[in-house]
């Protein structure tokens, strides 16, 4: 769960980054449009990897949850 909610937090930091930083990007200078295009590719590769993380990191929480279940079972029909 909290992991889900780190990823979202990521995702939302990007969004208020973007939100605060487009009027810089978008500056009618030399090469502002191949600036701002990295940035949002870096960003958004920097939010797929916390998406990620958060993914795995809820993944194993929830096998490691089943495996303390089946332990439980274990226990109770052998003990």
């Amino acid at each position: 769960m909290v992991a889900t909610q780190r990823s979202g937090s990521n995702v939302s930091i990007i969004q208020q980054y973007f939100a605060n930083s487009i009027s810089r990007l978008l500056l009618p200078v030399d090469g502002a449009h191949a600036a701002s295009c990295e940035e949002m590719a870096t960003a958004m590769s920097n939010a797929e990897a916390a998406a990620y993380r958060g993914l795995q990191q809820c993944i194993e929480i929830v096998t490691y949850g089943k495996l303390l279940v089946v332990e439980r079972v274990d226990k109770a029909l052998i003990g």
